[in-house]
């Protein structure tokens, strides 16, 4: 570890790169699930490709995607662990009618590019470390950033009609009519009595989306902790992974305020004519994991309301697929226009190992299929289709491993031919707007924002 203020020896590299024993291990390392060059082994792997000859007429006018960045940064020079998080959310409604209006001489023109699409910040702020919120005495690191989870979601409304918290509310209603939630003080008779250590159960239609108390010592409680967001606080090494699942949990739940809010206004048919884009896999990663299931069946019952299934999926940039992609695409001949479901059986054999606790890959976590899709312009795609059932049932597997079970494959397919760029490697048009919007540069931005917050701390 580097002392205060310590810079970076700018020719310690040298030292690294001619370490005789970094020289010798590394002719011990080799990458796992490397695809060999065996005849046999290619062939195979490219038999699994399929030419994406579905056609579909559905037409897709809109599309909505939503990424998210984050940082932690320190208040204070003097006590460099007082840090606050702060999360950046974009979201972009993008109009494909004007699409073709960006190109000009094979390059993109930038008031048109700024044109197609109305976009909209979100930003989350809170204490992470060794801080707490200065208008509630008694509360501490955890406590105060429990309540700025909650204030945030009450109090943002990304299109001004329902709060993320009602959108969470409606997404839990979908299987469950009450929630089990622990309470976080541990003066509480539920953590003290060996006996009672199950969480507490409460009644969602008598809850509601407003504090409430714990029977048992009468510490407020909230419906965001249902995510237990709170649960990935370390107070001794910090909270990196608390911004990670927020972000993570919450780029959904603005994409599926949309959603509401349309269904609000009845707006079937325009829902119907929008693709909704999730940067990463249709996946809730840790604490918040539990939720996938409530999204899967809200996806689905929505559908059933609009009479159609409605056009969600995740496009992942990196991760063990995109690099099993990137390997294969080297030694195989793929064809334009391709794809490849990615089953169990194929991701067990050539990308990863098995789990040894659950039957299928990510079955406490995903709410999507892995897609392996080669392009019409050859560009690489790991594209994750929402389920087409809205359970994991006894016939799950049967089902998911169906590439005929997806009815939207054509549609989505259709729309990644079609809004590709060259902007980013195997990018598409609004998740490179959305990363644009949201990012937060690691330089200069970071040190921006540090001293714009330590101005404005008091």
């Amino acid at each position: 570890m580097p002392f205060k203020n310590e810079k970076a020896n700018k020719f310690s590299h040298e030292k690294i790169i001619n370490n005789k024993l970094l020289k010798e291990k590394l002719s011990n390392f080799k990458i796992t699930y490397d695809v060999s060059n065996n005849s046999d082994t290619l062939q195979d792997i490219k038999s699994k490709f399929n030419k994406n000859e579905r056609e579909s007429n559905k037409t897709i006018d809109f599309i909505f995607t939503v990424d998210s960045s984050f940082t932690e940064i320190p208040l204070d020079e003097n006590i460099p662990s007082a840090k606050i998080g702060i999360v950046n959310f974009s979201s972009n409604i993008i109009d494909l009618s004007k699409k073709s209006e960006i190109y000009s001489n094979g390059f993109i023109n930038p008031q048109k590019f700024n044109d197609i699409y109305n976009s909209q910040i979100l930003t989350f702020i809170c204490p992470t470390f060794n801080l707490v919120t200065i208008n509630d005495e008694g509360m501490d690191t955890l406590q105060s950033i429990r309540k700025e989870i909650y204030d945030f979601f009450c109090n943002s409304k990304p299109f001004n009609s329902i709060s993320l918290l009602q959108t969470l509310y409606n997404l839990i209603v979908e299987i469950d009519g009450s929630i089990k939630l622990k309470c976080t003080n541990s003066k509480c008779e539920s953590n003290v009595n060996s006996e009672n250590k199950e969480r507490l159960i409460f009644n969602l239609k008598e809850i509601g989306i407003e504090p409430f108390v714990c029977p048992l010592c009468g510490k407020t409680m909230y419906l965001s902790d249902h995510l237990r967001l709170h649960e990935a606080v370390d107070l001794e090494f910090g909270h990196s992974n608390l911004l990670s699942r927020f972000s993570q949990i919450t780029e959904h739940l603005i994409a599926l305020n949309v959603i509401d809010t349309l269904m609000k206004y009845k707006s079937f048919a325009l829902l119907s004519k929008i693709a909704f884009i999730i940067d990463g896999p249709l996946a809730i990663y840790g604490e918040p994991a539990k939720i996938h299931k409530n999204i899967l069946k809200y996806l689905h019952n929505v559908s059933k309301r609009v009479g159609e299934q409605l056009i969600y999926f995740g496009i992942s940039k990196t991760g063990k697929l995109k690099d099993h992609f990137s390997l294969i695409e080297r030694k195989l001949n793929i064809e334009p226009n391709s794809f490849l479901l990615v089953d169990d059986s194929y991701r067990f054999k050539y990308i990863q190992k098995a789990p040894e606790n659950n039957k299928f890959f990510g079955q406490e976590v995903l709410f999507g299929q892995d897609f392996l899709f080669y392009s019409i312009d050859k560009k690489k795609f790991v594209i994750t289709m929402l389920y087409p059932i809205d359970n994991k049932s006894n016939d799950f597997g049967e089902i998911v491993f169906d590439k005929n079970q997806y009815g939207t494959l054509p549609v989505i397919f259709k729309l990644v031919n079609n809004i590709s760029i060259d902007i980013y490697e195997d990018a598409i048009l609004p998740v490179a707007l959305s990363h644009k919007y949201a990012a937060i540069s690691l330089n200069p931005g970071n040190k921006i924002i540090e001293i714009f917050a330590k101005q404005n701390i008091q």
